[in-house]
């Protein structure tokens, strides 16, 4: 045996010990889908390599000499390390596992067995290796035209998230870049046909055009599976720039190309072409259509996003606040507020109303002047919180906070603090869950929601609805329209993975950022908040309540309790208050303190009269849903 076949031999061997390798690999994979913590769209990014083996034994076939035993006893060799590996853990691995040991090294085999047995030489080595090298050079450069382009792209698709011109400008100035790009991948093309050797053989010609894509696959759908909330923006441009400068470098390859002799094997090489290049595009393409529908990027039809310019109407120191007035001039008159008061957006309008009625009011009932309400008021001594903020009243930085009634995790906080919390009713709530006016599902149970918070349910199907899937959006994590669906729907499970949806939190924050996705009216959508902001967010009314176990939220089942999801507004405080805290506190609950909450548009919680259509109307009218 010369040194040439020892060399072969070796070589084969090295082969077998990878074709085994890769079969450990797919027990690795197999035991990770059985834990259901691998994403099996990953197994497309698989495929192409169970034809390395086969690919491998079929080159050793052509390049074997000497005698059978020679040739092929050193493929033997690998099956004598496989006691070792089953000496691992498959045991306890699920049935099967140990079979995927034998997949690539059997592929390995069918092709050393059914290949040529002579090697066609139709061009040298260092030949294609300077037509591989041309072709790694072109994919880096393709590389950058990809970032090149993919900028101003983000730009242009991040025109509805914020309109400024600022935005259409950078666009424009990035726009010499983005062509500079497009004409690289044209020179790309163009330089890998023309500046080496042509392979003779169409799969060998063409399978390197493909390192491309490929890069951009497999980087592209790493980053989604790792960075799952990441920007949708951000992949819907790098995409279509990628189809661009791609699009563009076949064009010029195969313009050149045309000059050359045709490829023989054009059907083989097609075949291998996608048998290489398909399996990674249907993963990306799986990956990237469930990125796109967990997550939103136009704001056309999303619900109004409530900040401070809504909020700054609720404030007494705005000279034309929308704050109810009460119907007669209120017994108690307080000066300068001492006291401290906060709460969240749903209960602003209540407690500021209060607030100046009892502060901002002249005997005859009227507003003071702008310059005798600023000497009675401190701006910061009324505020509201996007969020349900019990850490400032444990702080000691506000007196008393309005809002839901807290969780008993947040109660068993203020105790442990060593603080006496004091919660005290003030108005009726509830959480109303909604549809579009044309979705067919009138109701839902209890149950039913639940199912549907936690996942178990997701098509409308499932409860008499179309063949549609489920659109839930819910709220940010601390915002009060999530806490009250904690407390009355999930009591302590866990409830789905929210929809996001992009945003550009500031100006020049390119690419975007993802959020919790705020309602749209889609097909399909189903929306929850606190009654108050219904017809915030839906001045026109093109949604419709849902009655729960049998009960619509109306005004009358709100007052008698029938509706399951009521819950009061509150009025909570964790230290002694002084005699003027005490003395607001007492008025708000007291008749006077009623009739001012219906007139601000609430139900109070004691009300012999029943809410907003049996006592004065203030600002705010009754309506049959309840909002």
């Amino acid at each position: 045996m010369t040194a040439t076949h020892v060399e072969r031999a070796t070589v084969s061997t090295a082969f077998a010990l990878l074709a085994l390798a890769e079969g450990f690999l797919l027990a690795v994979i197999r035991q990770a889908l059985h834990d259901e913590f691998f994403d099996p769209s990953i197994l497309a990014f698989i495929c192409p390599f169970l034809f390395l083996p086969a690919y491998a034994g079929r080159r050793i076939r052509m390049e074997a000499s000497g005698s059978f035993p020679a040739r092929f006893l050193p493929l033997l060799l690998p099956l004598a390390l496989l006691p070792l590996g089953l000496e691992l853990p498959f045991r306890e691995w699920p049935d099967g596992s140990v079979l995927l040991l034998f997949v690539p090294y059997g592929l390995f085999l069918l092709g050393l067995f059914t290949g040529p047995a002579e090697r066609q030489r139709k061009m040298t080595g260092k030949a294609y290796a300077r037509y591989l090298l041309m072709a790694v050079e072109a994919t880096i450069l393709l590389a950058l035209c990809l970032g090149c382009l993919t900028a101003p792209l983000l730009l242009v698709c991040a025109w509805d998230l914020y309109a400024a011109s600022s935005t259409q400008v950078k666009s424009f100035l990035s726009a010499p870049l983005g062509l500079s790009g497009l004409f690289v991948a044209l020179d790309c093309g163009r330089r890998l046909a023309s500046g080496a050797p042509s392979p003779s053989s169409f799969a060998a010609r063409y399978l390197p055009l493909l390192l491309p894509p490929l890069l951009f696959l497999s980087l592209g759908y790493s980053f989604m599976h790792a960075f799952s909330s990441a920007s949708f923006l951000l992949f819907e441009a790098a995409t279509l720039a990628f189809l661009l400068i791609y699009s563009l470098f076949l064009f010029a390859f195969r313009r050149e190309d045309r000059c050359r002799k045709p490829a023989r094997g054009r059907r083989v090489g097609v075949v291998c072409l996608l048998l290489v290049l398909v399996p990674p595009c249907t993963a990306y393409a799986v990956k990237f259509a469930s990125l796109a529908s967990e997550n939103y990027s136009s704001v056309h039809d999303a619900i109004p996003s409530l900040g401070w310019e809504f909020a700054k109407r609720y404030f007494p120191l705005e000279t034309d606040n929308d704050l109810a007035l009460p119907a007669a001039p209120p017994s108690l008159r307080l000066g300068a507020s001492p006291y401290r008061l906060d709460g969240t957006l749903a209960a602003l309008p209540l407690y500021a109303a209060a607030l100046q009625a009892l502060t901002c009011l002249d005997e005859n009932g009227c507003l003071l002047s702008e310059r005798e309400r600023e000497e009675r008021l401190v701006r910061e001594r009324v505020d509201y919180s996007p969020r349900y903020d019990v850490q400032r009243l444990a702080d000691g930085e506000i007196d008393i906070l309005f809002g839901p009634p807290p969780s008993q995790r947040q109660l068993d906080e203020l105790r442990a603090r060593g603080l006496t919390p004091d919660v005290r009713p003030v108005a009726r709530e509830a959480l109303i869950f909604f549809v579009r006016n044309d979705d067919p599902v009138t109701g839902l149970s209890r149950e039913q929601l639940r199912r549907i918070v936690t996942g178990e349910i997701v098509n409308w199907q499932e409860v008499g609805g179309p063949d549609a899937r489920i659109l839930l959006f819910q709220h940010a994590a601390e915002d009060e329209n999530q806490l009250a669906l904690e407390q009355l729907i999930l009591r302590g499970e866990e409830a789905v993975a929210p929809l996001r949806e992009d945003y550009l939190p500031f100006m020049y924050s390119i690419p975007p950022s993802t959020r919790v996705a705020r309602y749209r009216k889609r097909a399909g959508a189903l929306g929850f908040g606190l009654r108050w902001y219904l017809d915030k967010w839906f001045p026109d009314g093109d949604v419709r309540p849902l009655a729960v176990d049998g009960v619509r939220p109306t005004d009358a089942t709100l007052r008698d309790g029938s509706y399951p999801l009521c819950l009061p507004l509150c009025l909570i405080s964790c230290r002694p208050l002084d005699e003027d805290s005490r003395a607001f506190r007492d008025w708000l609950l007291g008749p006077e303190g009623r009739g001012l909450i219906r007139r601000a548009g609430y139900l109070p919680w004691e009300d012999e009269n029943g809410g907003r259509n049996g006592g004065d109307t203030g600002k705010g009218t009754d309506t049959e849903d309840g909002r």
